[in-house]
């Protein structure tokens, strides 16, 4: 596994609606080991994700899974596989058996936690989800999450992946999928 925080605010045109595009150049990231996303490891920036918006051919709004898997299938021969409204069991399985997956959210749920690196957003927004772990001392699993948000622009913010709570991650998916559902963008397994 190669997680790394590749931020979604990079300076370009419409950074703001860049987490899918961000997220995905996260997971071709951890599935080349780093050779075909590039990360500047002390900005966190990575020009794949804006060859990603490019090969789309739209710069604002957002990218949705479905043209981002297409744009990295395009530029890396990589196949992304976008999912909707599989269960959470589904979900947790593929990310059990080794598979990244890109994962929309509704932001709202972060906030008042340790993870919210946005206190003023509460719309949807991607996720890369690396990895999942039990944590005997919080008796749960924790997954391990990329939010291109949690890029220490400010103290209060976190840098980079952290392991989220299971149960903070199955909220937050679900209320952008509907409870007890995910959205996601699945990578091929990690080697």
């Amino acid at each position: 596994m190669n997680a790394v925080l590749i931020k979604q605010l990079d300076g370009t045109m419409c950074a703001n609606t860049n987490c899918v595009a961000a997220t995905h150049a996260m997971l071709v990231h951890d599935v080349t080991n780093g050779a075909k996303a590039i990360v500047n490891s002390t900005t966190h920036k990575s020009l794949f994700t804006g060859a990603i918006r490019q090969n789309y051919g739209v710069f604002c709004p957002g990218i949705p899974f479905g043209e981002a898997a297409k744009a990295v299938h395009n530029l890396t021969g990589i196949t992304m596989t976008p999912r909707f409204g599989i269960t959470w069991d589904m979900f947790v399985s593929v990310i059990g058996g080794g598979h990244p997956a890109d994962v929309s959210i509704r932001y709202d749920a972060l906030h008042g936690t340790p993870f919210d690196a946005c206190h003023t957003y509460d719309g949807r927004h991607s996720v890369a989800v690396f990895a999942k772990r039990f944590n005997s001392t919080l008796n749960g699993t924790q997954f391990l999450v990329g939010d291109p948000l949690a890029d220490h622009r400010y103290s209060w913010i976190p840098l980079g992946p952290q392991w989220w709570p299971g149960s903070l991650l199955k909220k937050a998916a679900g209320l952008s999928a509907g409870a007890g559902l995910v959205n996601c963008s699945i990578a091929p397994k990690v080697p």
